[in-house]
């Protein structure tokens, strides 16, 4: 099979791009008087995220560097969704408009919430699934996360994820990079899209938004390119979570960091990361906390580890038919 895990001998990783010059940095205001409200194209990220506590509270570190590099941007209309007292959440989306082609979002009072569990019963404790679909898919020649399914032909990569990922999640969140690719997912049910914080800054800044956004503990992140996770593996993982520590998939002696499960407490590090330059999740294996799932323990609930295959060209693609 072409098709290999990512990160592994028979993967391409795709030419070696030198991590940019870091940007000056200053400080945000000591005071906002009003923070920027959540928007289709953003997720509350601005000087306003002091605000809210949490990793945003001592900012200006990414905080300045999506200021320098957003200067020119639109922030598109807030539209909030309604609650849901059944779960707790959000209720079904509004329709989008044509000023807003992303789906709506959360009132910002709900992003920071996070919900709590009676685990005395040994209960799994609600997580949110991040997909990122943010990347160009030059080696595919179009967007994969749009492609047919190999084995379901009437549902799309995405689809076909969301409905993986929605009956095992407390919440799915789809991170694209940026306002006209998030127009292309406004067909999709039970996800919300996000779009990165700062566009063209690699798979580790899709991850912050994600988990800048998401309204839970710990969240299981996944590539769109990844058409075959089975829900086995997902409950397994979701089972295994451990506090403060990453939970990385080990296959062929390689860290599967885009099938893994992270903590809210790494965002820290995350934006330290960012600051640093880099844009691969697998640098936060240097300074995070981790425990790592070998191969033999996945195999017990993913015989042929088909979880961890992605997808970059059509080759690979037909080889996986």
């Amino acid at each position: 099979m072409a098709a290999h895990p990512r990160g592994t001998a028979g993967s391409h990783k795709g030419p070696h791009t030198a991590p940019p010059e870091p940007l000056p940095l200053r400080d945000s205001p000591r005071h906002c008087k009003k923070p920027t409200p959540v928007g289709l194209s953003r997720v509350g990220f601005c000087h306003g995220e002091r605000h809210r506590g949490g990793a945003g509270a001592a900012w200006g570190g990414v905080g300045a560097l999506v200021a320098a590099r957003r200067a020119s941007w639109r922030v598109g209309p807030s539209i909030p969704h309604g609650r849901s007292p059944a779960r707790g959440g959000i209720s079904a989306p509004q329709k989008p408009t044509p000023e807003s082609p992303c789906r709506p979002h959360r009132p910002s009072d709900a992003i920071n919430h996070v919900p709590t569990v009676d685990n005395s019963m040994n209960q799994p404790i609600p997580s949110t699934a991040i997909i990122l679909a943010g990347g160009y898919s030059r080696r595919m020649g179009q967007d994969k996360a749009l492609l047919p399914h190999p084995t379901h032909r009437y549902l799309t990569f995405v689809e076909h994820m969301v409905a993986t990922l929605a009956p095992l999640s407390y919440e799915v969140l789809l991170v694209v990079r940026d306002e006209v690719q998030a127009a292309h997912y406004t067909f999709l049910r039970d996800v919300r899209v996000l779009t990165d914080q700062v566009p063209n800054f690699g798979p580790l800044m899709g991850l912050y938004t994600g988990m800048k956004a998401m309204s839970t503990s710990h969240a299981l992140v996944v590539a769109v390119d990844m058409p075959f996770i089975q829900p086995s593996l997902i409950s397994f993982l979701f089972s295994q979570m451990e506090g403060d520590k990453l939970l990385v998939p080990v296959v062929q002696s390689t860290p599967q960091v885009l099938l893994a499960v992270y903590p809210r407490t790494v965002l820290p590090l995350i934006e330290a990361r960012l600051q640093e330059g880099r844009r691969d999740p697998r640098s936060l294996l240097a300074v995070a906390p981790v425990r790592y799932i070998e191969e033999a323990q996945l195999r017990q609930v993913d015989p042929q580890l088909r979880s961890f295959v992605n997808v970059n060209t059509p080759e690979e693609l037909r080889d996986v038919l």
